[in-house]
């Protein structure tokens, strides 16, 4: 897989705090050696508008970052169907398994910190957990294998089928009691119940194999060897990066601006969704955000990324070992690093039939009531120094629905203007 190495600052100032700033005139000029910035978004519009047609989605919000910079961010569609309120760049849904990459940060973060070792056994922090045999043998998981879901820790029980390669797993389980759990778990070492003495499904380290469940997992561990609920863990990286429409997904809290969930039924009836609690799956599934906070978070990684000197919510190296190969998914072109899907790119065709020649990461989303991809493409090397890269948001707020393909194809139009 090649990945880009050459390093640039992204940002002129921290991404601490700071919102994404407006293009700029000067930055629009850019557009108009192809197209220019207006002719991007109609076309990118156009886009979302013919999948919302095909998939039935009721309402989508989408928001696009280019070096930095927010290019276009727009709400399409109902956020409720009932008081027909209209969905925005500022509609809060759940972001489901983007969760993913966010807790990946924060086992950055405990690294940099000294308090974790990737590749120590779990055990070492959670005694809690049981030791695991496979195959007869005593067998060890480690961080790495929960981040990279190559630990053999089940996903939902029960899946009915198996999942594409690039999604995430979850819409194939929408009907198993696990995924619609309304269980509160106070802590994610109390939500281990769930499945910790339960049979590990492969061998840890040797294969591919997705999983919610290890990211709870994962989420203990962290409780453990920092000290902290992963709520607070979690709240204290939004607060640092001025993500003031992120957190847990919880029942009782009004959250202003948060959408109705919706599903459809054996007769493609739109219905509302079941109430869910998501304590059991904070930390792999269970956060609710808007585009443009996530965006703030996508923006954050990329400039740690791209940078060899500036040091934000976590060092640049670190995050390079995240962002890295640590088992192949489809034999292909992708991979799983710690947290993200990692894809060459270059043999995966947009639905204008171009090829995407470039790498990118990202990660999509399947909960209750919502389906999202977070997409981040690094710019080439041989683009100028001003040059960082695209990223894109997208949530709505049906389940069983792919917006995956939309993120790639929105991200290569802009990216092409670069």
């Amino acid at each position: 897989m090649r990945w880009y190495s050459n390093a640039r600052v992204l940002l002129g100032a921290s991404v601490l705090a700071v919102p994404l700033a407006a293009a700029t005139d000067k930055f629009s000029e850019k557009f108009k050696k192809s197209e220019n910035l207006e002719q991007k978004i109609q076309k990118a519009r156009e886009m979302v508008e013919t999948t919302m047609a095909i998939q039935g989605i009721p309402g989508l919000s989408i928001a696009v970052t280019v070096d930095g910079k927010m290019v276009w961010k727009s709400g399409f569609g109902y956020a409720n169907l009932e008081s027909l309120a209209r969905c925005t760049a500022d509609s809060v849904m759940r972001i489901a398994s983007i969760s993913k990459p966010i807790t990946a940060t924060l086992a950055a973060q405990l690294v940099e910190n000294g308090k974790l070792d990737l590749d120590a056994d779990i055990r070492k922090y959670l005694s809690e957990f049981p030791a695991k045999k496979f195959a007869g043998e005593d067998v060890t998981l480690t961080m790495r294998q929960l981040l990279s879901h190559s630990a053999g820790i089940r996903h939902y029980a029960n899946p009915k089928k198996k999942s594409a390669t690039l999604e995430d797993t979850s819409n194939n389980n929408t009907e198993v009691p696990e995924f619609l759990s309304n269980k509160p778990y106070a802590t994610s070492l109390e939500a281990l119940q769930i499945f910790k003495n339960d049979d590990l499904v492969a061998k840890p380290g040797s294969k591919f194999a997705y999983t919610t469940f290890g990211l709870t997992l994962a989420g203990a561990v962290l409780e453990k060897c920092s000290g902290k609920s992963y709520g607070q863990l979690a709240t204290a990286l939004f607060s640092d990066l001025g993500m003031r429409n992120t957190q847990l997904d919880t029942k009782k809290k009004i959250v202003t601006g948060r959408v109705g969930y919706y599903q459809r039924n054996s007769k493609n009836i739109l219905e509302n969704c079941p109430e869910v609690d998501c304590s059991n799956k904070y930390a792999g599934g269970g956060i609710i955000s808007n585009v443009t906070d996530l965006l703030i978070f996508a923006n954050a990684i990329l400039n740690i990324y791209r940078s060899e000197y500036r040091k934000t919510i976590v060092g640049e190296e670190t995050i390079r070992k995240f962002i890295s190969e640590q088992v192949p998914v489809d034999g292909k072109n992708t991979s799983a690093g710690l947290g993200w899907f990692l894809v060459d790119g270059t043999e995966i065709k947009s639905i204008e039939g171009n090829v995407a020649n470039s790498p990118f990461f990202y990660h999509t989303g399947a909960a209750v009531g919502a389906s999202s991809v977070l997409l981040i493409k690094p710019s080439s090397p041989s683009t100028s120094s001003e040059s960082s890269g695209v990223c894109v948001a997208i949530l709505c707020n049906l389940q069983n629905v792919s917006v995956l393909s939309l993120g790639r194809d929105i991200g290569d139009l802009f990216y092409n203007s670069m």
